[in-house]
């Protein structure tokens, strides 16, 4: 177990706080932890099983520079963010999970990027579910997703859980929500409002191949062309709008369509 106060780094290839393990778990508590560098993550655990637990500031500042990662490569991987964490960087995620079992992300703090191809928070299951709560999540980047959360797994069992208080994304192809499974049911809930501006970014998405998707949000603002407002597929699907619903794009080259909300059941 590692628990810090404050790092910093300022050269390349130079990670803050750093864990691995090959057989055993690796937990980390940091308060607050930068980095300047490219290649250069703030916290990184890496373990059998793998936890992040953030209290105050994380900021990252070079490009391939995440804020947190998290890596289970044999069992879960969780992360508790209750501070704020930044990235500055082109590809600098701010919180990424990956496990090969369960995905946890929670908290009540933000997250924030500016950097082109960095989502806010991503998280990836290659077995099992995944849960993402979080306060607020921000980017201003190309193809930066705010919350990105996807279950691959084939056996079922593998549900994905949004819960967020508001979402806002700037650039092209930016959803504010994506949550996808290919065999569990998903669902998304904003309690806060959604917006985005960029050409070919949904407010929020949820899908399932085989599961059941269901959508709850409260505010939700698109203006880019071929932004749908809240898109819903599974095998049932469902959709709750508590707020305001406002799209303002036109069809575009993405050829996604715009509107306000889709709901589709595959059977």
């Amino acid at each position: 177990m590692i628990d810090v106060a404050n790092v910093t780094t300022q050269g390349n290839n130079s990670t803050a706080v750093y864990g691995y393990s090959q057989v055993g778990d690796v937990a980390i508590t940091v308060h607050d932890a930068s980095t300047l560098g490219d290649n250069s993550p703030a916290v990184e655990a890496v373990g059998y099983n793998a936890s992040v637990t953030v209290t105050g500031m994380v900021s990252t500042q070079g490009e391939a520079s995440e804020g947190v990662v998290a890596v289970g490569f044999l069992g879960n991987a969780d992360v508790v963010n209750t501070g704020s964490i930044s990235t500055g960087g082109n590809g600098s995620t701010g919180i990424y999970a990956g496990a090969y079992y369960d995905v946890a992300v929670s908290g009540t703090g933000s997250v924030q990027t500016s950097g082109d191809g960095a989502g806010g928070i991503e998280g990836y299951s290659r077995y099992g579910s995944i849960s993402v709560t979080a306060g607020s999540v921000t980017t201003t980047g190309e193809y930066a997703q705010g919350i990105r959360a996807y279950a691959a797994s084939v056996y079922g069992g593998s549900d994905v859980t949004v819960n967020v208080g508001s979402v806002t994304t700037s650039g092209t192809l930016s959803d504010g929500i994506a949550a996808l499974s290919l065999t569990g049911n998903v669902d998304v809930t904003s309690t806060g409002a959604i917006s985005t501006a960029g050409d070919g970014a949904f407010g929020a998405y949820a899908f399932s191949l085989l599961g059941d998707a269901s959508i709850t949000v409260n505010d939700v603002t698109t203006t880019g062309d071929d932004a749908v407002g809240v898109q819903a597929y599974g095998y049932n699907a469902s959709v709750t709008v508590n707020g305001d619903l406002s799209t303002s794009g036109t069809d575009g080259n993405f050829y996604f369509g715009a509107g306000g909300v889709q709901a589709t059941g595959s059977f």
